[in-house]
């Protein structure tokens, strides 16, 4: 699901093999990104209505089928579509589901380790995704590239979106042998919806923080190679699109 992150191989190939500027090559990831954006915010209020298993189903499925689509196109708007729209707008689906139901099968006092574990699966999918494209390119070209990518997902994701369920009602998670109770009563703990979130100051704060600090990360992700190539003469980069997700 992280194939987002190891853009900086596709449009690097793009520029060099299909000649595109780098703006082009840049567009169908810079779509991507504010769809999966946009994605995690629907699927966040549909994952209510239908459970997380059948948006994760849709989300990868949504992922495959776009990168399969993406190896049948060859200018920028069809790939802003294929790529930017389908695959981003699965992506978003898919991972927006994926914390909340992890942690509902975990104590509160979890809730740090569960999140990192899966925010650091999504990151870390470079580090296989980058050479593993980087040597599909080399061998069967882009649009190959894409439509094998597009089969692996159909063929490991989709099933995998499967074992993604909720607790059944009652659930209660054991608390950790050693963790004592904060003394801590519901009462005393303050929980917004959503709508009183927006009015709350501290929410307008992380939301441009974490736009800065995504959108500083975000450029270098997508851009890497080129960075690389252009700053670095490093004509075959994919190594440090790995290290990076490191």
């Amino acid at each position: 699901m992280g194939v987002l992150y190891a853009w900086s191989v596709l449009s690097k190939a793009l520029v060099s093999e299909w000649g595109w500027s780098n703006a082009s090559a840049s567009m169908p990831y810079t779509v991507g990104i504010v769809t999966f954006a946009a994605a995690v915010l629907c699927s966040g209020v549909l994952q209510d209505r239908m459970g997380p298993r059948k948006m994760v189903i849709l989300g990868t499925s949504l992922v495959g089928l776009g990168m399969i689509a993406s190896s049948f196109v060859s200018n920028p708007v069809g790939l802003v579509m294929t790529f930017g729209v389908l695959v981003g707008t699965g992506i978003g689906f898919a991972y927006a589901c994926l914390s909340p139901s992890a942690m509902k099968w975990f104590h509160p006092s979890k809730k740090g380790m569960v999140n990192g574990l899966i925010a650091g699966g999504f990151g870390m999918a470079p580090l296989y995704l980058a050479p593993t494209t980087s040597a599909l390119i080399a061998s069967v070209g882009i649009s190959s590239a894409f439509l094998y990518l597009g089969i692996a997902v159909l063929l490991v994701a989709v099933p995998l979106s499967f074992t993604i369920v909720n607790p059944p009602a009652g659930y209660t998670p054991a608390q950790p042998r050693g963790l004592k109770e904060s003394g801590k009563t519901a009462s005393a703990v303050a929980d917004f919806n959503w709508r009183q979130m927006l009015k709350t100051r501290q929410f307008y704060y992380l939301w441009i923080m974490f736009a800065f600090a995504s959108s500083a990360g975000l450029m270098l992700i997508g851009n890497i190679t080129t960075i690389a190539s252009v700053q670095g003469g490093i004509a075959n980069a994919a190594y440090l699109v790995s290290i990076l997700a490191l």
